[in-house]
């Protein structure tokens, strides 16, 4: 039912992602949920570290999702402070919030493939077909 995903570099570990295969129902369709992601904050300031280590992982749950038949789709909550970075990566904020009370996010197929899409054009992310 759980993956879990890390991102090492030069020894280091710098992100990790937990995913739950079962997902959630979300506007009538099962989306992908992201348990948990972390980053290392030694890559948090903008001038030190390691960078896109979150949307890295992010993609990777979006292609795990797509190899589901889930279309891309992922679902999570988002701790307070980490609402914009899933914004800035297409996530729709969804109304409410979860039972602990953070905030829900939804990323459909559609905003799955251009995030991809970006990702890979930004050389994020490689497109595993042609690599």
């Amino acid at each position: 039912r759980f993956e879990c995903y890390s991102l090492r570099a030069r020894k280091t570990l710098h992100g990790l992602m937990r995913i739950d295969l079962w997902g959630e129902m979300i506007r009538s369709q099962r989306a992908l949920s992201v348990d948990y992601l972390a980053t290392n904050p030694v890559d948090r300031p903008p001038e030190k570290g390691l960078k896109f280590i979150g949307s890295a992982l992010i993609a990777s749950a979006v292609r795990r999702s797509q190899e589901l038949g889930m279309l891309g789709r992922i679902w999570l909550e988002s701790l307070p402070g980490a609402e914009g970075f899933y914004e800035a990566l297409g996530f729709d904020r969804l109304d409410g919030a979860s039972p602990d009370g953070y905030a829900m996010f939804f990323l459909d197929s559609h905003d799955a493939l251009a995030l991809l899409k970006t990702l890979h054009e930004r050389g994020i992310i490689s497109d595993e077909k042609n690599d």
